[in-house]
């Protein structure tokens, strides 16, 4: 593909299912002049609880399908699946990938006593990359980490109106709470949509 058709490719954006919006929304504000390709695997959401080698294989799927699209970029919308590494998602494709930061630095900066949680799903949680992260900046901070398997698959579903959404997040801020955390990173793309 020459430059000038490179420049005009679209922009892929991919998640594990709806949670990815969130970031395309922010992209197109940024963004305007860019077309984008919306990718989101909600046949098989959630990826939080699935292996490493099930969820390389679906992003895989995910990428080869952007690639035959022509696109110059692949954001990766997605935590879980930025916690996998962009570069050994990459593997040959030809486009660049941009995977979601941390947030260490800003959740270390807004935080006054330095007792951070973290919310995200199974599989973020169990890399331990956000904690890892936050630690090399600041050793002495304590990082709470809270897997959160139940909001996914709600927020999926659109339950936003009973009592199943606030139960769960109740249930997950307790050892927050306990810890007596004052920053919260929401370590998922779907979590915004619980605003």
């Amino acid at each position: 593909m020459g430059k000038l058709q490179k420049k005009n490719a679209p922009i892929g954006v991919l998640d594990s299912g709806v949670g990815g919006l969130s970031v395309l929304k922010c992209l197109k504000e940024a963004l305007p002049h860019e077309d984008f390709i919306y990718v989101g695997d909600t046949a098989r959401t959630p990826y939080g609880p699935r292996s490493e080698g099930e969820v390389r294989i679906f992003v895989g799927e995910m990428l080869d399908f952007l690639a035959a699209k022509g696109v110059k970029l692949v954001v990766i919308a997605c935590n879980t699946l930025t916690v996998l590494g962009t570069e050994t998602l990459k593997g040959n494709r030809e486009f660049g990938l941009v995977g979601m930061s941390k947030g260490e630095r800003l959740v270390l900066e807004a935080s006054r006593n330095k007792t951070i949680g973290v919310f995200a799903t199974e599989f973020t949680i169990n890399s331990g990359a956000h904690k890892a992260a936050i630690l090399a900046l600041a050793p002495t901070a304590c990082v709470v980490p809270q897997a959160c398997p139940k909001l996914v698959p709600l927020i999926e579903g659109e339950q936003f109106s009973g009592e199943e959404l606030p139960a769960a997040i109740s249930e997950y801020a307790l050892p927050l709470k306990a810890a007596e955390a004052d920053t919260l990173i929401l370590s998922c793309t779907h979590y915004p949509f619980v605003k």
